[in-house]
């Protein structure tokens, strides 16, 4: 391979799969920590696909080295090197999780004649204009400029126009926001989407506005028209489309991936209290998915940078061992139904509680739930797996001592 090359593999196709990048005429991984949509643009752009599609996801440990850690992209760069990162020693590295990328194809610019619109029209960028889909039908995606609009079909109708609905989520009262837009749905884009916006959502659905919370994008999957970005409500108002944003008609600068989420948990009764953790759908109390009360909902912690010193930590807080804490990661006791809480978690080992670790803040995470972190408290075995965990699980549990034989 030419040093600097990057390539897509163990996905299924040359679209997707985990990163690597050439060097010294050989090919080696990226650490995934830090890793996002801005970093998986620059990789999808120097592959020659559309960066605005980018998605930053796992897709398992590589065979090689790792040779990149801590790539901070701004998005705009046009290869991975650009990019600020730090080199490994020989390709070593601490480093168990790799970073893995999703692209689109480039589309054609033909379906924008039919919008009455030449592909060389008032200088329309390809990157700009062209979201994946060179059919008019597609505007949504592919039709970004405002003088289009007027002219392109969308298709039957689906819904009616300015309804809003929460899709792909647990309860009524939770899910991706999508409105209705000439008579088709689309999501909300997550940049700047916050708290009174996501009240203005649950009053509109005659859900109570009480410890309404907003939810990064990708928290419950994808839809493939983005219809509003930059939402700013006051919290007052009777429909998120009386919000100030930058609504449909105007080009929408939002990658796919990034579509809204809600919470009305006034909804429902508390299922938990503000301080509580536990440890979830393990094999006794001294093992399990790592989960955290927000908003008086459990909520699952990111596997990111997980380590012993945070495992101990969540050993002592539950009054349990913390000399044989070992984290736990890929699912192991399954994944979560609430929201991602924490990411990027740092404690030093002594703090009292979970949440007194360093982290970026509530709910600000770019993980995906193969992602969610667990912990065992006890070096001994605790119990027996049963026949109901995955084969996976028994074996990851047998390698910790945390399983009979």
């Amino acid at each position: 391979c030419s040093d600097g090359a990057v390539r897509l593999v163990g996905g299924s196709d040359a679209k997707e799969g985990r990163v690597e990048v050439c060097f010294n005429n050989s090919w080696s991984s990226v650490c995934s920590e830090g890793w996002d949509s801005n970093d998986a643009a620059v990789v999808c752009r120097q592959l020659g696909l559309m960066p605005q599609s980018a998605m930053a996801v796992p897709f398992g440990p590589g065979l090689g080295p790792i040779a990149l850690e801590n790539v901070s992209c701004s998005g705009s760069e046009q290869s991975l090197l650009q990019c600020p990162s730090d080199m490994t020693e020989g390709g070593s590295s601490q480093c168990t999780e790799h970073a893995g990328t999703v692209c689109e194809p480039p589309c054609a610019l033909d379906g924008l004649t039919e919008c009455g619109l030449s592909p060389t029209d008032g200088g329309i960028n390809r990157e700009e204009v062209c979201f994946c889909s060179s059919d008019c039908v597609d505007f949504g995606d592919c039709c970004r400029d405002v003088r289009s609009l007027a002219n392109c079909t969308v298709g039957a109708p689906v819904c009616n126009d300015s309804d809003v609905r929460l899709e792909e989520g647990t309860r009524a009262w939770n899910g991706r926001l999508e409105v209705c837009v000439h008579g088709q749905w689309g999501s909300v884009c997550d940049r700047h989407f916050e708290e009174l916006d996501a009240q203005v959502v649950c009053r509109e659905l005659g859900f109570p506005t009480q410890n309404a919370f907003a939810l990064p994008g990708g928290t419950f999957g994808q839809i493939e028209r983005i219809w509003l970005a930059g939402v700013e409500c006051l919290g007052i108002e009777s429909s998120i489309l009386e919000c100030q944003s930058m609504g449909p008609g105007n080009f929408i600068p939002c990658r796919f991936g990034n579509a809204s989420g809600v919470w009305c948990a006034g909804a429902a009764p508390p299922e938990c209290n503000e301080t509580d953790i536990r440890l979830a759908n393990g094999t006794s109390p001294s093992n399990g998915r790592v989960e955290v009360c927000h908003r008086g909902v459990w909520g699952t912690v990111c596997g990111d940078g997980w380590d012993e010193r945070d495992a101990a930590v969540v050993c002592r807080e539950l009054g349990q061992e913390t000399a044989h804490a070992v984290p736990i990661f890929e699912l192991t006791f399954g994944s979560g139904t609430g929201p991602i809480v924490l990411d990027d978690v740092e404690c030093t080992g002594q703090e009292p509680r979970l949440t007194e670790c360093d982290h970026p803040g509530n709910l600000v995470h770019n993980c995906f739930r193969i992602q969610e972190a667990s912990v065992s408290c006890r070096e001994t075995p605790v119990a027996r797996c049963t026949d109901g965990l995955p084969a996976v699980a028994e074996e990851e549990l047998n390698r910790f001592g945390v399983c009979e034989p």
